[in-house]
């Protein structure tokens, strides 16, 4: 039986397809663990490729991010 939280719906995708570069690295980084985005299925291979095509991990987006932004994670948290 899928997991009814990982289900790749419009939503998500268009969520997904809104994020910028730094907007991905910042989620991958800060999000809490059991993340919607982040758990093992359609969603998180949606998230991933998108994330890639956009250069994935990098030293400049990463820089970007930095280490200090975790007051202002992005309100996107699904985690249950």
């Amino acid at each position: 039986m899928p997991d009814e939280d990982n289900i790749l719906t419009d939503e998500l995708r268009k969520e997904i397809d809104s994020m910028s570069h730094v907007d991905m690295m910042r989620l991958w980084r800060y999000a809490p663990w059991g993340h919607v985005m982040f758990r093992q299925g359609d969603v998180f291979d949606y998230w991933d490729a998108r994330f890639q095509r956009l250069g994935g991990i990098t030293s400049q987006v990463s820089h970007a991010v930095g280490w200090e932004d975790q007051d202002e994670f992005p309100n996107v948290s699904r985690n249950k």
